[in-house]
Order: C-alpha cells, then structure tokens, then sequence
C-alpha cells in the first residue's frame, strides 16, 4: 500500500556525489539503513525502528528523511500512530523540499483515517498532487469511509470538502440507498449538479417509490452467437448459467416478482462491452449481471458508478473486481473471505488455539493461508508453523514428517493433489492424532481414499459450492430443470438460479439502491446452496465448512434464517 521505497532512486543518486571524505560514513548507514528495509519487510518493525534512529540523527539529506519515512511506517505497522506522527511532522519541517513528501503526506493521511479523524485525512489527501498515487488515495479513502456509517458526520465531511467528487458521489449513492429523507431534496440536487451526476438515477425521490415489482436486468454474458458454437458448446458455462437465471425468473414471477431479462453479447473484447453499455437503454436498467472477464472490470466499475446501478459478477470469487466501487458485488465468496469465515470458526470452536499451515506456493493457495494467518492472528490466535510448498518437489509423504500433531489445536492444509490427501490421511492415523484438519471438498473425491477415512474425524471441508441433495430445493430444481433442458443441470445452472433468486427478492424487498440496506442483512439459507448473505461486505460473506457423520457430510456451521 505504501510506496515508501520510491526515493531510493534518489538517495542513490544523491550518493554519486557525497564527498570521498565521508565514503565510510555513508557506508554504514547505507547498511544501516538496507537492513531496516529488510527488516520491515519481514515484519520486524521495533528492530527496523531501532536501526534507523542513527540514520535519522546523521542529519544527512541524502538519506535522513528517507529514513524519518521509514520510520514513520515502521511505526504505523506497530500501531505506534504517535511516534509516525513525530517523525512526519520532523520530516516536513525539516526537509519541506523532499522530493518524495507526496507519500509522507499519503503516510500522514494514513493515520489520521485510523484514528477516524477524517476531517484531517482529507485535508490531506487533497494536498496529494502526485499523479502516481491517485490510484492509491482512492483506495485509502474508499477503505476507511466505507467504515463510517454515521449520517451526521458525512454531511460534515460532505460540507467542509465540497469540491471532493469523489466524496460528494458516494454520499450521494448512500442518500439513495437508504438516507434520503426530504429534508436531502437540496442537497442531493445541489450534488447532482455540481459534480454532474446522472439527473435520471439521482433523483430526490422518497425511497418507497423505488420499490416495485417489475424490474429490467441487464445480462451481460459471453453468449454463443451463432448455430456452430452452439453446437460446439462454445462457452457452454453460458448457457447452463442462463438456463438457471430463466428458472429463477419463473420462480420468481410466481411470487409476483417479475424481472425483465435484457441479454447482451459481453466478451472479453472491451470495446464491444463499451459498445453495450453506450445503448440508450443501459443507463435505465435495475441491475446488471456481468461481464464476466476481468479485463471489463474497469469499463464496468465507471459505468454503473457513474449511473448508480448495481452490477454482479456472477462467478469471480475475485475480491480486487469490486474494488473501490460500492455498485459491484460478487455472487461468490472471495479467496480472502473464505479464509477469514475458515479461521474465525476455527479459532471458536477449536479447544487449542493454535494452528499449522501447509499451503502450495501457487497463488490461490498463496492468499488464502495469508488472510487465514491474518485473521486467526487478529482473534488472538498463535501460528506455530507457516509451510509452503512446490507440489513438483516436496513429496507429500514430507508435508507433515517430524511434526507433532497431538500439540498443535489445528492444521490449515491447502492442496488439491490426490497424493497430498492421501499420505496426510495416512499420517494422522499412524500418529493416532485427532488434531483438528481443514482443507479443500476436492479430497472427498480422492479415489484412493474411502469416505469411512473421513467418518467421525476431525476433518472439515471448505464448502462454497455444497449441494444437499436430499433438500426439497435442490430436487425441485433438478427436476425442473431436466424437464425443460432435457439435460441434468451443471453448478453454473445451480449458480445461475440461487443468484438471480436471491437478488431478485432483494431488489422486490428495497428496491434498485438496495446497498445500504443490503449491508445490515445477516446471512440467509438459499435454495440450493447453503447460504448467501452481504453483512457489511461485496461478496458473499457465509462460508459453509463440513464434516462427515455417520457417512453424511453435515454443515457445522449452518444458518438458521
């Protein structure tokens, strides 16, 4: 997040010129200051802060007020928000013509949103001029004051920076989503027209009439376009996805909710996606689902952003697709959700509040035994053990070799390989260990092992996609499906029906702007898969986990709603 080694380009070349007379002074807090950057960078701020005091007191442009920088994000890191603040202000006073004080002003930004003076941190961030932080100071302001949930000190905020777009939008998009009383008609208007916002969405209207039960969705998917892909089964996920939208639409309309599906052509070709979004009609649609592919996540980001329309990505579990933009959501649980729901459970059911890590070094794999440290961390939790591995080196028969199982509360292994599944399984049961495993569903379909290996053991699945079969919702579904399609339905039917079900009702029960109301509703069960729910997030936030009884996979942490 922080850019704070973009001035070494400068102190190196600042060092070209320092006079031979102090060669082996520069030298020693050149090395001083190379082994605080490694320190940081493995998280060892207080050592970090230590090594760059005599760097700081050398007093030396070329290199001092990198080192006060780096101090003050050593001390960020340690939440030691004081001593940042310190070295910030010595910083700017002390050397006012740093080429680099765009990012100690980010740094200072920084802190002040952590310690919820948002009057200050915007003061600051618009004093940021750097172009090559922009990115960044959208993403700074858009992850603290998506926190600030208090209507008082928007307006506040909205009043002191009235020449903040950025500001004045989003608190536009929150009076539509749930604020907006008619004491907002001035404000709202006076909003809409400085900053020009779409007159046709923002308008100041009781939030009652938003409410109806006829809707226009907007299908944005990478359909066959012709007979021969077709038949080729070109993008087959497509059409299995569509056929369960169509089920839901006819589901719905039963329950007098009846949603008007718009289907478009979205490839991955971003000019034909902006080709779509320009038609006349876009602009007037209650939803949009898709595009599907990452490379339109831009296009679409600034479309319904600047049209106040709300847009699912109904398969990505991608979290960075609905970055900085409270109109996205995504249909699945992110890589980083998942990993939070598993260690949150994990840490409150587990006797032991300790746990092992064994991860393959791809980047799935990667980010999702980084978040489950973070938050197992967060809730008090201790890592005994962080390992990962190349599946093309380590043999999975070394994974758990020389550990004690019976010490450590729980084990976090994340490997599709059927090789890995089955020695760990082995290993645990030479080790007669009851230690708590939690891993990937794909195990459960490791033709080496049988399912009595599972039964009555301390092994939990992560489960997004898990489909009781022997629910009415699911049988219904199935065989409605076969009926109409002539063929048994994929997991992007199943996917295709539970999301526009559910957003469907959501948009029955608040309307188009349904956002801010969305963010206060806990979890509910879906008809196929076990849970949706938005809580104060843009992607699913119910993680199902299961364990096998008596030869049954049963939920362990099921929603009751």
């Amino acid at each position: 997040m922080y850019k704070f080694f973009r001035y070494l380009f400068v102190f190196a070349w600042l060092l070209l010129f320092t006079p031979m007379v102090q060669a082996q002074t520069t030298n020693e807090l050149a090395t001083k200051y190379e082994n605080a950057k490694q320190l940081i960078s493995a998280k060892k701020y207080q050592l970090a802060m230590a090594e760059l005091q005599p760097v700081i007191a050398a007093n030396q442009a070329a290199y001092s007020p990198g080192a006060m920088y780096l101090f003050a994000v050593a001390a960020v890191q340690s939440q030691k928000y004081a001593e940042a603040s310190q070295k910030l202000t010595t910083l700017k006073n002390a050397y006012p013509d740093w080429a680099n004080k765009a990012d100690a002003l980010f740094l200072e930004a920084t802190i002040a949103f952590a310690q919820k003076d948002f009057d200050r941190a915007l003061t600051l961030t618009e004093s940021i001029s750097d172009k090559d932080l922009a990115d960044e100071v959208t993403a700074m302001k858009y992850h603290y004051l998506n926190q600030l949930t208090d209507k008082a000190t928007w307006q506040d905020l909205v009043s002191r920076h009235n020449n903040d777009k950025m500001l004045g939008q989003w608190y536009a998009n929150k009076l539509l989503t749930g604020w907006y009383t008619a004491a907002d008609k001035e404000t709202l208007e006076s909003l809409v027209k400085k900053f020009k916002l779409d007159k046709n969405k923002y308008v100041p209207e009781n939030p009652e009439n938003l409410k109806k039960t006829s809707f226009n969705v907007a299908v944005l998917l990478p359909f066959p376009q012709n007979e021969a892909e077709v038949k080729a089964r070109r993008n087959q996920f497509v059409t299995d996805l569509y056929a369960g939208m169509l089920l839901a639409q006819d589901s719905l309309a039963k329950q007098q909710i009846q949603l008007n599906l718009f289907t478009y052509d979205a490839p991955a070709d971003t000019n034909k996606i902006k080709a779509v979004l320009q038609l006349p009609e876009m602009s007037s649609m209650d939803l949009i689902v898709g595009p599907v592919y990452k490379s339109a996540s831009k296009v679409i980001s600034r479309f319904t952003q600047q049209h106040a329309i709300n847009s699912i990505n109904p398969l990505s579990d991608d979290l960075y697709l609905v970055k900085n933009n409270l109109n996205l959501y995504l249909f699945e649980s992110s890589i980083t959700t998942r990993a939070k729901q598993s260690a949150a459970y994990a840490y409150q059911n587990f006797a032991l509040k300790s746990a092992l890590i064994i991860a393959e070094n791809n980047n799935e794999d990667t980010t999702f035994a980084n978040a489950y440290k973070r938050e197992f961390e967060r809730l008090g939790g201790k890592i005994t053990q962080y390992k990962k591995f190349n599946p093309k080196i380590t043999s999975g028969a070394t994974l758990l070799a020389n550990m004690d199982l019976k010490t450590v509360g729980h084990v976090l292994l994340l490997s599709n390989i059927p090789s890995v599944a089955v020695y760990t399984l082995s290993n645990l049961a030479q080790a007669d260990a009851t230690t708590p495993l939690i891993t990937y569903p794909s195990w459960l379909n490791v033709n080496q092992i049988s399912l009595s290996q599972f039964n009555n053991r301390e092994i939990y699945f992560i489960y997004p996609k898990f489909i009781d079969n022997t629910l009415p919702g699911p049988q219904q579904f199935r065989r409605k499906y076969t009926t109409r399609f002539h063929v048994p339905p994929t997991v992007y039917a199943y996917s295709g029906f539970e999301m526009l079900y559910y957003f469907g009702q959501v948009l029955q029960k608040y309307g188009s702007r349904f956002n801010g109301s969305l963010q206060n509703e806990g979890p509910v069960s879906g008809v196929i898969f076990q849970g949706i729910g938005y809580a104060g997030a843009q992607d699913n936030q119910y993680v199902p986990l299961l364990k096998m009884q008596d030869l049954q996979l049963n939920v362990v942490n099921p929603i009751f709603r």
